[in-house]
């Protein structure tokens, strides 16, 4: 039963996959918690093709917490990737991603190369869809060589699909081609009629954008014959006129008419505006092709009228919707004006019998009601002085940063300017006066000793300098002076460390927002080496839309944020304090097995 649920949910058949899924959960509860786990995950598949995320999104935690409670890391695995996956689809990139991750590492140690090639696939395609192309590759590159490895024929399809749209993105139209064109063989071979009807599309579309204007009118041509056989009305209605534009673009303008015309004919029985918006767009473009401008005008002016019908279509749609929920709502009040009435109707008949009830009721009520006009005045200048006081203490947090920035800064200067070049100037002195005196070897050996001794001061004044005001923050901006943090911090010890970023490119972001994450990340770097235990640790930056994220994980033995001592410690209280200071906002859980996971959210208006 449970892996018919899968099935189905795995081809979509989502209703028939419901029935099972409720089955199987009902007779494995408790008595067999590997296959209640396996259904929660079937169960959360078809939540997430109904576009119900949330609901996904609790059933695969619900599945990842009964397969570590059994330790299966391959479920947990399969679970955090399920999860990434509901994510991916509500467009939530940074949180997908992350989860994309930490299944990979698992599936990595599981040395289960089916699904490592469908995380990072879809990393790779998370990485293109923000126009990170360089990262997209790499992901692309290490999905390459686990494709030989899985058993999952279709993917094999989808993979190639990807790579191709990828590439469709960079504009390499020959690559594209290519591989839109491997992925229409595994289609053929795999005997999926939809997909060749796609992998045509798709390698007609390369070929057009790349000039090959009748490999691309072939490949439409094939492409209809699909939509013909699948009766796909709308795929047909849109290869027609695709077959026009091709004809138009290889010179043979008056054959291309045939096929507009004929696209238009089918838009015109579904009655779809879509449709034949396309189509009449195509025979606009003929008519100009031949010059007669008042059809042109004429089909142009359809064009548009059909689209002002489909946006209008979709505002009935809204439409409709708020006069359902506006008519729930007039019911709503209908059954309570009538349940009003019924009691007053019955008030009314017992009233002659209860007015000194009343009375004394009304009494009693008037007295309450003064008290809670008081304590909800109360509340309110409560409520009041407690928002003045956390914007005072907001204020205060501000100013003191800025105020201990630029403190550093002027320590940092003074260090570098001065006792640094003091430093060196008494080196170059002693230096002089050792060639320039005649000194005995015992003198000149303890003299030497003493340079290198000034020399260490120097270089130990100048790191000291760098690291409350990093040369590298100001010049190069954020990630390199990570990078140089980092080598000089964690690459000192014994510990492992990456560092991965994506996204940002040469981009600057505002002094506030580089100087208050890089703080963040220090203090975040010296917790892990003082009190981690950690082997290994993994810091990710990259930028979305309206997010700076930064990601931190070490291995160690984490710590408990109820734990009140831990959390008024000086490190923690500068993290929140700086986060707050640039309206951003640190989240910490446990890592899998153990650890810590810190992740900061800085939300960016702009790029400095």
């Amino acid at each position: 039963m449970r892996r018919i649920a899968a099935i189905l949910a795995h081809n979509r058949k989502v209703d028939e996959a419901d029935i099972y899924c409720e089955e199987c959960l009902k007779l494995s509860h408790k008595s067999y918690p590997f296959i209640h786990a396996q259904c929660l995950l079937a169960k959360g598949s078809t939540e997430r093709y109904k576009l119900r995320y949330e609901s996904a999104v609790l059933l695969f935690d619900s599945a990842i917490v009964e397969f570590q409670s059994i330790e299966n890391d391959l479920g947990v695995a399969q679970g955090l990737f399920s999860k990434g996956m509901a994510f991916h689809y509500q467009a939530k990139l940074d949180t997908a991603l992350l989860f994309y991750k930490e299944a990979a590492e698992l599936f990595v140690a599981l040395n289960d190369t089916t699904f490592l090639l469908k995380a990072y696939n879809n990393m790779g395609i998370i990485a293109a869809s923000i126009k990170d192309y360089p990262k997209a590759r790499a992901y692309q590159k290490q999905s390459i060589v686990y494709l030989d490895q899985t058993k999952e024929t279709d993917f094999f399809a989808n993979f190639y699909t990807s790579l191709g749209n990828l590439q469709l993105d960079v504009q390499h139209w020959y690559s594209s081609g290519y591989n839109f064109e491997k992925a229409l063989k595994v289609y053929e071979h795999i005997g999926h009629e939809q997909g060749m009807l796609w992998s045509h599309n798709n390698v007609a579309n390369a070929a057009y954008y790349g000039g090959d204007f009748a490999l691309a009118h072939e490949h439409f041509k094939l492409g209809l014959s699909k939509a013909i056989a699948l009766k796909d009305s709308s795929e047909m209605s849109r290869l027609y006129s695709n077959m026009g534009w091709s004809k138009i673009s290889m010179g043979q303008v008056a054959e291309s008419k045939e096929f507009f015309d004929r696209g238009l004919e089918i838009a015109i029985s579904t009655g779809s505006n879509d449709l034949l918006t396309q189509a009449y767009t195509g025979l606009a473009d003929y008519y100009i092709e031949i010059g007669d401008y008042k059809l042109a005008l004429e089909n142009f002016t359809k064009s548009r009228d059909a689209q002002d019908r489909m946006l209008n279509e979709k505002r009935l749609e809204q439409l409709n919707a708020l006069q359902t929920k506006f008519d729930m709502v007039e019911k709503e009040k209908s059954i309570a004006m009538l349940g009003q009435k019924n009691a007053q109707s019955e008030l009314a008949i017992t009233q002659h019998r209860s007015w000194i009830i009343g009375l004394v009721l009304g009494f009693f009520i008037l007295a309450s009601f003064s008290a809670f006009i008081y304590v909800q005045r109360k509340r309110k200048h409560d409520s009041e002085t407690a928002s003045k006081e956390l914007e005072f203490r907001k204020k205060l947090i501000d100013a003191t940063i800025i105020a201990e920035e630029q403190e550093r800064q002027r320590i940092a200067k003074d260090l570098h300017d001065g006792l640094v070049q003091s430093l060196a100037a008494i080196k170059i002195g002693l230096q002089l006066f050792m060639r320039k005196s005649k000194l005995e070897e015992s003198a000149e050996k303890e003299l030497t000793e003493k340079v290198a001794m000034v020399d260490e001061a120097a270089v130990e004044a100048r790191n000291i300098s760098h690291q409350m005001m990093p040369r590298a923050l100001t010049e190069t901006g954020l990630v390199s002076a990570l990078d140089d943090m980092l080598n000089k911090t964690i690459g000192q010890s014994e510990m492992k460390y990456t560092f991965e970023h994506f996204g940002i490119g040469e981009g600057r972001f505002k002094p506030s927002i580089e100087i208050g994450v890089y703080r963040i990340a220090q203090e975040l770097v010296n917790n892990i080496l003082k009190h981690s235990k950690a082997e290994s640790c993994t810091i990710q930056l990259y930028k979305t839309k309206s997010h700076l994220i930064l990601h931190v994980e070490d291995d160690g033995q984490g710590f408990k944020l109820e734990d009140k001592q831990k959390q008024s410690g000086i490190g923690l209280s500068n993290i929140f304090s700086r986060a707050s200071a640039v309206n951003g906002e640190v989240n910490y859980e446990g890592g899998q097995p153990h650890g810590t996971i810190a992740n900061v959210r800085v939300p960016i208006d702009n790029l400095g």
